[in-house]
């Protein structure tokens, strides 16, 4: 069952935040469709992929957590299916 948690720091907040919004596809909420990263990039070369796949972050977390100032410090190639890691820094929270 999920329980809420109610005593969390403004960090803790933002950081949550952040990685609802990240891992959040758009159109899966029905509340709010505009709200999450977009799948458009799924099947598309990874240079080109990731240079989206980054736009959309920086965007969708702008406009949804204006707390968090964000920086996307590394994008690396994690295996030879095409897969990629992403580690975003929050810096300033």
């Amino acid at each position: 069952m999920f329980t809420w948690k109610t005593n969390l720091s403004q960090k803790e907040r933002i950081l949550q935040n952040v990685c609802n919004i990240i891992n959040i596809r758009k159109n899966e909420l029905p509340y709010d469709r505009s709200i999450g990263i977009t799948a458009d990039y799924i099947d598309k070369p990874i240079t080109e992929a990731s240079s989206e796949v980054i736009t959309d972050i920086i965007d969708m977390v702008e406009s949804r957590e204006p707390r968090a100032v964000l920086t996307l410090e590394e994008l690396e190639l994690l295996s030879t299916h095409n897969e990629f890691g992403l580690e975003v820094v929050l810096n300033n929270v």
